[in-house]
């Protein structure tokens, strides 16, 4: 998702929320990667990342550079509930509700 798409995104899936709802995000994770599980979902994702397109790629480098999800969820005032990294390191899956 470019890095315009992101904020509006968050903000839908506030809209749409109920009072008491969750949000579940899931994304790439920006490390620290355990060997070797977490250096080769690393590698598995980057090389798809490349090969979806430049443009692609290029939305996928500014995303891992602004520290991934952490740093949408803390911008757009979300409170994690649970938080796991899974695949070695590579993956973050979020569970959040609004503050």
């Amino acid at each position: 998702m470019d890095q315009a798409s992101r904020p509006r995104a968050i903000d839908e899936m506030k809209r749409v929320l109920k009072e008491d709802g969750r949000i579940l995000l899931i994304d790439f994770h920006t490390g620290p990667y355990h060997f070797p599980r977490g250096w080769l979902t690393k590698f598995v994702i980057f090389v798809s990342e490349i090969a979806a397109g430049r443009r692609h790629f290029r939305n996928y480098r500014n995303f891992m550079s602004i520290r991934g999800l952490s740093t949408l969820i803390a911008t757009n005032k979300l409170i994690v509930e649970q938080e796991k990294v899974v695949g070695g390191g590579g993956l973050v899956l979020y569970v959040l509700r609004k503050n």
